[in-house]
C-alpha cells in the first residue's frame, strides 16, 4: 500500500467528459498510511513510511491533507506555513479535523465584515438564499444532463430554486433546501440503475453510513470540506461561523456553506460516473459488525483519485475557464469580497 497519493491530472473514463481535464502547476498531497512521517530536508517536503519514501518540491503542492495517524515534524510544520501550503487535518474516514493557518496576511477586515454579517439576520437569509439557490441550479444541471431538461426531477429542482429565492425565514430556506435534496437523492436509483449490486441505493444516510454509496458520499463530501475549509481561511474567512449552516463545535460551517453550491457538480457528478463506470468493487467497502459500511483503505484511496480527476476538470464562467479546484478559492474570494462591500448578493458560480 502507498503510503500517500501524488494524484496526477488524467482521465481515464469517458462517459463525464463535458469539461477539460486541466494540467494544474500545483496539485493536493493527500497522506493516507497510518506511518507515514512527514518532514523536511534541504527545503524539501519528505514523506516515508514503510512502502517507500518521496521527496517533493513545495511549488508543486497546493496543500496537504493528513488522514488519520500521519506524523509531522515541528520544521516541516514551520516550512509550510513559510511556503503559504495550507495543512488539513482529516481523521480517517475523511471528517475534517483542523488545519494549520498562515497569519501572514492581513484578514482583519474580511473577518469583521464576516461576523457583522452573522449577527444580522437580514443578511444571513438574502446570504443563504444565494447559495441554495446556487446548489439547486447546479443540482438542477446534473439531473438534466443525466435525465433530461423535462425529467421530473430536473423539473422539480428548478422549482424548488425558485421558491429558495423567495423564502423569507433561515428555517422555511432549510425546508426547500431539505425536501429537495430528498428528491434528489430519490432519483439516484434511476441514475445507478445499470450498476454494481453494491451500489444499491434506497435513500441519503450519514453518520453511520448504511451502504456502499452512502459511505462514499459522505467520505467525500468531508474530504471537500476540508479543501473548501482551507479556501476559506485563505481568504481570510474564519471556517467555523457560517450563515446557512449552524454552528457547533468541531463544524467548519463556513466551508460547508463556501462549498453547498459545488457540490452536486463536483462529488455527486464524480460519484455516479465512477460507480456506472465500475470503478470500485467489493473490495473498496467494509461491512462493520453493526451493519454499517466505510471505505477500505483501497476504496479511499480510488475515491480520492476520482475526486482530484474531477476537481482538476474545467468548466466555463463568466468568460473563463477554470477547474473545479480553482472554482472552491474563486468562490471564496467571492464571498469575501461580497461582505466587505456589505453586498447582500453573492455571484452564483453556475457552469456556461
Amino acid at each position: 500500500m502507498f503510503a500517500f497519493r501524488w494524484f496526477l491530472a488524467k482521465e481515464d473514463h469517458t462517459e463525464e467528459i463535458e469539461e477539460i481535464v486541466a494540467d494544474e502547476p500545483r496539485l493536493p498531497l493527500h497522506i493516507l498510511a497510518h506511518d507515514a512521517a512527514l518532514s523536511v530536508d534541504n527545503g524539501m517536503l519528505e514523506i516515508d513510511s514503510e512502502d517507500e519514501c518521496r521527496r517533493v518540491r513545495l511549488d508543486e503542492i497546493s496543500l496537504v491533507a493528513l488522514h488519520g495517524g500521519s506524523r509531522i515534524t515541528v520544521p516541516c510544520l514551520n516550512m509550510l506555513v513559510q511556503n503559504s501550503v495550507p495543512l488539513i487535518l482529516h481523521s480517517r474516514n475523511g471528517y475534517y479535523r483542523g488545519q494549520l493557518l498562515d497569519l501572514s496576511a492581513s484578514h482583519g477586515a474580511v473577518r469583521r465584515a464576516q461576523y457583522a454579517a452573522a449577527a444580522d439576520e437580514r443578511m444571513v437569509l438574502a446570504l443563504s438564499k444565494g447559495l441554495i439557490e446556487g446548489k439547486l441550479l447546479n443540482t438542477a444541471r446534473v439531473a438534466k444532463r443525466r435525465l433530461g431538461a423535462r425529467s421530473r426531477i430536473a423539473r422539480a429542482l428548478i422549482k424548488a430554486s425558485r421558491s429558495a429565492r423567495k423564502c423569507r425565514t433561515l428555517s422555511s430556506l432549510r425546508g426547500v433546501e431539505g425536501a429537495a435534496a430528498a428528491a434528489w437523492y430519490g432519483a439516484w436509483p434511476e441514475f445507478l440503475s445499470d450498476s454494481d449490486e453494491i451500489f444499491v441505493f434506497s435513500g441519503r444516510n450519514r453518520r453511520p453510513a448504511q451502504d456502499a454509496t452512502n459511505a462514499l458520499l459522505s467520505y467525500l463530501y468531508a474530504v471537500v470540506a476540508g479543501t473548501a475549509s482551507a479556501a476559506s481561511a485563505s481568504a481570510g474567512f474564519d471556517p467555523n461561523v457560517g450563515f446557512f449552516h449552524a454552528e457547533r463545535p468541531g463544524r467548519p460551517a463556513l466551508a460547508l456553506d463556501l462549498v453547498e453550491p459545488l457540490r452536486p457538480a463536483v462529488v455527486d457528478t464524480a460519484v455516479i460516473a465512477a460507480i456506472r463506470n465500475r470503478e470500485f468493487s467489493d473490495a473498496s467497502f467494509v461491512t462493520q459488525s453493526d451493519g454499517s459500511v466505510r471505505l477500505s483503505d483501497e476504496g479511499r484511496r480510488r475515491a480520492l483519485d476520482i475526486l482530484e480527476r474531477r476537481l482538476s476538470t474545467t468548466f466555463r464562467y463568466d468568460g473563463t475557464e477554470m477547474t473545479w479546484r480553482a472554482a472552491i478559492s474563486h468562490h471564496a474570494v467571492l464571498m469575501a469580497k461580497a461582505l466587505r462591500e456589505g453586498s447582500t448578493s453573492l455571484p452564483l458560480l453556475l457552469p456556461r
